[in-house]
């Protein structure tokens, strides 16, 4: 998923940019043990999934430079303000399916680096899967005109063909 995000943001960007894939294993735009990126602020590093697998975000999360923080509790998900610790947006484990799904797009930066970095996701595959939809066809399409850091929602498949349409997406909210 992530290619196709990069693959979004060319397309969607004038300017003729470059993109390469890097594992986050390898020393590289991340500190593979810590997950710090380091690639410095020319580059804009994509990333599909939530900081419970990816070591770029997990390190964001961690080090609270990441706008929103998802939480597994002891019933289900939280999406809460890094900020502020309100809630955003739940819900239970037994909810989240790769139909329906909470997800989240957000920009943030690591101080230190100047890294910037893009990190969509949901808390199953069908939710990323969505969110990386609702970022190509909702934010990059438009993005001289975006003014949000962070964008949460929720995606349910209302017509059951296991493909995201724009009108199966509600906002739940926005920020930064």
């Amino acid at each position: 998923m992530s290619r196709a995000l990069a693959q979004t943001l060319v397309d969607s960007c004038p300017g003729g940019q470059t993109v390469r894939e890097v594992s986050q294993t390898v020393a590289d735009a991340l500190n593979p043990v810590s997950g710090r990126p380091v690639s410095g602020s020319d580059e804009l590093l994509v990333v599909a999934g939530t900081s419970y697998y990816q070591h770029g975000p997990g390190y964001m999360v961690a080090n609270k430079f990441a706008p929103l923080i998802n939480l597994g509790t002891a019933d289900g998900f939280e999406l809460r303000d890094a900020t502020s610790n309100a809630l955003i947006a739940s819900e239970l484990y037994s909810e989240a399916t790769d139909t329906n799904d909470l997800f989240a797009v957000q920009f943030m930066r690591e101080p230190s680096s100047g890294s910037l970095m893009l990190n969509v996701y949901g808390f199953t595959v069908g939710g990323t899967a969505a969110a990386a939809f609702y970022f190509k066809q909702a934010i990059a399409s438009d993005f001289p005109n975006i003014s949000k850091a962070w964008v949460v929602g929720k995606w349910s498949d209302l017509n059951a063909d296991l493909q995201p349409n724009l009108n199966e997406f509600t906002i739940i909210a926005s920020g930064g």
